[in-house]
């Protein structure tokens, strides 16, 4: 079973809400001495599983579908998976 993660976000009516979401594959860019050698970071494809209010009920709520790019889009853009690569000097 792939690892879920959470994020914490604000509706546009003010909701606090938590979003669990699994992200697959993206990797980050990889530079070298030359521009041929290098390349792009690609980012992780996401997928939200489940979404609920941070007010002490977590009642599950239905994401719109202008939510769920919004939100996709921003995980997308800042997830940071376990690689591992922070263990690096361990």
């Amino acid at each position: 079973m792939p690892q879920t993660y959470f994020q914490e976000f604000t509706r546009d009516d003010g909701t606090k809400i938590t979003v669990e979401y699994i992200a697959t594959g993206g990797s980050p860019a990889h530079f070298a001495g030359r521009y041929e050698d290098s390349t792009p970071a690609e980012a992780p494809e996401i997928e939200i599983v489940k979404a609920w209010r941070k007010c002490g009920d977590e009642d599950d709520v239905t994401l719109t579908d202008a939510e769920i790019q919004k939100f996709g889009d921003w995980i997308a853009e800042h997830h940071e998976g376990d690689d591992g690569s922070d263990d690096y000097f361990d």
